[in-house]
């Protein structure tokens, strides 16, 4: 036989069991996730960013793009003389 003894739970972890490690009561739950929750909101923001990036990006690209066949419809004589 072993000669220790476990020690019982104490405070909330012996009242509910759900507050014991990894734990599924909500107060230990989002303590225990707090960073990863951080961590998932900063990267969800740095997509975000990126992709509104990519759209003005893409927006200055296809009105330039829009611009150029405008001016190669019109000619570049004709172009130069509407800009002015």
């Amino acid at each position: 036989m072993s000669r220790t003894r476990k020690t019982p739970y104490g405070k909330s972890k012996a009242v509910d069991r759900t507050c014991r490690n990894h734990g599924s009561c909500p107060w230990c739950e989002v303590s225990r996730t707090y960073n990863a929750r951080k961590t998932d909101l900063f990267s969800k923001l740095d997509i975000k960013e990126a992709i509104d990036l990519a759209d003005a990006n893409f927006q200055k690209v296809e009105n330039a793009f829009e611009r150029e066949t405008e001016r190669d419809a019109l000619g570049s004589a004709a172009w130069e003389e509407s800009n002015d």
